[in-house]
């Protein structure tokens, strides 16, 4: 190295060597290291590398500078591994993580340095631009203008795998690169920064080129790669985390709901349900509570495979749909519904495998759940909490269930609703607790609570019990934009004894 690279730069560009789509896989790090008009010793190159691609290692001092720098961790590691690696060693104040498939534009790293000195922020994403032809390059970068580039510098930070700064000690502070979780990991990074408080802007002018996907099936393999990484996430991490920052997709909502006793005691309760509606004249709850049924008996027969070959199959139509396409659009629309459908198939295959291969967790004893107590493994088919007004509150599937640990004995127990749904009356309420149904009778709204009476004799052997509760579905406006299957608002439950 020279002198001059003993500078501490303001800019160190790390990248991973790996995952190449431009025809000459160093192209975006030559536009990097030798072709931008900031001044030199203000930039660095840190690219980290595993042994995977020697022929393009090799290459590799044609294109660094003296400022620049290749670095390769003892222990072999994957993309997100590399950036880390990269980013622990990268000397400059901003730390600016991007693809080996972007190429930035020569004033890139300048507009870039402007934008963060004129603005006290803790990052900022770059301006990407499209490379690649063809329909779907087309569709992927109009996918990405919509759902990640319209909203960034706004009032909720945005982070994207494309192209981002970060300060060097927030990077730090959030605990570094996520190393685990695949390109998922922009998603986790994104929920640091929030939980922290940091504000990303949107530096405009500093532009550079993504090459996009041109083939369905590294299509597919980018949407398995994300998808896993979030199963991973979820798997491992805070529950009130994930649902603040990362949304609770139905899938995880549901994950226990695939094995086959839960389904089976979630579809005897609508079975119960939809007798219920039937008696009371109610024959317009049928269909939605018959479709739920359906869905239970088939997880209970078929545990998620069902779901995930329905999943599969609509995903082979859509990609033949965006085939034959005709216009822009529908190949859009077509490219927006393989993600949808193929991204809920790897969520199924994930949560399908863990049904069958692990126990559930243990739970602690208690006798009062409040909707911000409650544990993620306790509830199955609760959505994220959530508020009215001042109220904070779990929407369940129309068919939920509550595991939970509770000394046998008379209890009445009583679920406050907040009367966030005032026509639950008419909705043909069917409570179960173990094995034993709870008389309709015996099912009292009062003052937006669902009150009932379990006796001694209603529990059944060992620790756990099993609380499960169904109605028919919350009928909902097409259009309106909420796509989740809706049955109860839940603020709390409580087991009160009885004398």
């Amino acid at each position: 190295m020279s002198a001059a690279s003993d500078i501490a730069p303001g800019l160190s560009v790390v990248v991973a060597l790996k995952c190449a789509r431009t025809e000459d896989p160093l192209d975006g790090i030559r536009a990097w290291s030798q072709e931008q008009t900031c001044e030199r010793h203000r930039l660095e190159v840190v690219v980290a590398s595993n042994g995977d691609h020697p022929d393009w290692e090799k290459r590799l001092p044609e294109v660094l500078t003296p400022f620049d720098r290749h670095v390769r961790p003892k222990q072999r590691v994957g993309t997100c591994g590399l950036l880390d690696a990269g980013a622990r060693v990268a000397r400059g104040k901003w730390i600016y993580l991007c693809e080996l498939h972007t190429i930035p534009d020569p004033s890139c790293g300048e507009e870039l340095l402007a934008y963060l000195d004129a603005h006290d922020l803790a990052g900022a994403v770059a301006e990407s631009g499209t490379l690649g032809e063809g329909p779907l390059a087309a569709a992927e970068a109009r996918y990405y203008q919509e759902v990640v580039g319209a909203h960034l510098g706004g009032d909720v930070t945005i982070v994207t795998a494309r192209g981002m700064a970060i300060r060097k000690d927030v990077l730090v502070k959030v605990g570094g690169v996520p190393t685990d979780y695949s390109i998922f990991y922009e998603r986790v990074l994104q929920g640091h920064l929030r939980e922290l408080g940091a504000r990303v802007g949107h530096a405009r002018r500093a532009h550079f080129v993504h090459s996009e996907q041109t083939t369905l099936n590294g299509h597919r393999k980018d949407i398995a790669l994300f998808t896993t990484g979030e199963h991973r996430y979820r798997s491992e991490h805070d529950a009130g985390f994930c649902d603040r920052h990362l949304g609770r997709p139905e899938e995880w909502a549901e994950r226990h709901a695939y094995r086959r006793d839960l389904a089976w005691m979630r579809a005897r309760t609508l079975a119960a349900s939809g007798q219920r509606a039937l008696r009371d004249g109610r024959v317009r709850l049928l269909p939605g509570l018959g479709r739920e049924w359906l869905r239970e008996a088939g997880r209970a027969l078929f545990g998620a495979w069902g779901e995930i070959g329905a999943a599969r199959f609509g995903t082979a139509l859509a990609e033949l749909r965006f085939r034959l396409a005709w216009s822009e659009e529908r190949r859009y629309a077509a490219v927006v519904e393989i993600k949808r459908r193929f991204t809920r198939c790897v969520r199924l295959w994930w949560v399908g495998r863990d049904a069958r291969r692990t126990e559930l967790p243990e739970l602690p004893e208690r006798s009062t759940w409040g909707v911000t107590e409650i544990g993620d493994d306790e509830l199955v088919g609760f959505h994220a909490t959530e508020r009215h007004g001042a109220v904070r509150f779990r929407w369940t599937t129309p068919a939920a269930a509550v595991r939970l640990v509770i000394e046998p004995g008379d209890y009445e127990v009583r679920i406050a609703t907040g009367g966030l749904r005032p026509d639950l009356a008419e909705q043909a309420l069917a409570v179960r607790f173990d094995s034993a149904l709870v008389p309709a009778p015996d099912l009292r709204l009062v003052d937006g609570e669902i009150r009932f009476p379990i006796e001694r004799t209603d529990f059944t052997q060992g620790p756990e019990h099993r609380l499960c509760l169904a109605c028919a579905p919350v009928c909902r406006p097409i259009g309106c934009g909420e796509s989740r299957r809706l049955g109860l608002p839940v603020r709390s439950i409580e087991f009160a004894r009885r004398p």
